[in-house]
C-alpha cells in the first residue's frame, strides 16, 4: 500500500512538471516570436536608414538635435 501512494505523488509531481514544461515551452515560444518581430521591425528600419544619403542624414540629425554638423 505503501508503495502505491508512493507512486501516486511521484505521478502527480511528474504531471504537474510536464504542465509547467508545457507552459514555459509555450512562453519561450511567443518569446522567440515577438523577438523575430523586433528583428525584422530593426531591420526594416535599418534598411530605410542605409538609403539615405549623408546629406539626408545630417539634415535629418541636424533638425532633430538643432545642431549643425561641423568638420574636425
Amino acid at each position: 500500500d505503501s508503495a502505491k501512494v508512493v507512486n501516486q505523488q511521484i505521478d502527480t509531481k511528474i504531471d504537474s512538471v510536464k504542465q509547467n514544461v508545457v507552459s514555459i515551452t509555450k512562453e519561450i515560444h511567443h518569446i522567440d516570436n515577438t523577438i523575430t518581430i523586433i528583428k525584422k521591425q530593426t531591420d526594416e528600419k535599418i534598411n530605410t536608414v542605409n538609403k539615405f544619403s549623408n546629406a539626408e542624414l545630417e539634415f535629418f540629425f541636424t533638425n532633430r538635435y538643432n545642431k549643425s554638423i561641423t568638420p574636425n
